[in-house]
């Protein structure tokens, strides 16, 4: 499975926004050694639960942000986020680790260069006011 490569092209440009989706890239792409090892452990439960906690406290620092600085999607944002937050429940009885980790790393990608680069394009267009 291909891993994620950070480029600009999925800064939001907000600094610590980007860390933190560079985080979660070096998550996944750890996920993704792990199912393509020849050694599997258990060590995939592991990583999975620690970026489903780190994904939790990003989407409230994310959100937390979009609405202090007055973005009018956020509660859209915040229900999307949701979505993802209910869809990992069924991550703990996935059978097929590889599907799971392409369904990640799918809906990642999507959300930071389709729903992100909404509130970057505003949070740009406010800072030029």
């Amino acid at each position: 499975m291909d891993k994620i490569e950070w480029s600009e092209n999925y800064s939001v440009g907000v600094a610590a926004l980007d860390s933190e989706h560079r985080t979660l890239f070096t998550m996944i792409n750890s996920l993704i050694d792990e199912i393509d090892g020849d050694d599997r452990t258990e060590d995939m439960a592991d990583l999975l639960s620690d970026m489903m906690r780190f994904v939790c406290q990003h989407f409230d620092a994310e959100e937390e942000y979009l609405q202090s600085r007055g973005y009018p999607a956020s509660v859209e944002h915040t229900r999307i986020h949701d979505q993802f937050r209910n869809l990992s429940a069924r991550f703990h009885w996935q059978v097929d680790g590889r599907q799971l980790i392409d369904d990640i790393r799918t809906w990642v990608i999507e959300h930071i260069t389709e729903c992100d680069r909404e509130y970057a394009v505003f949070l740009a267009e406010k800072s030029m006011t």
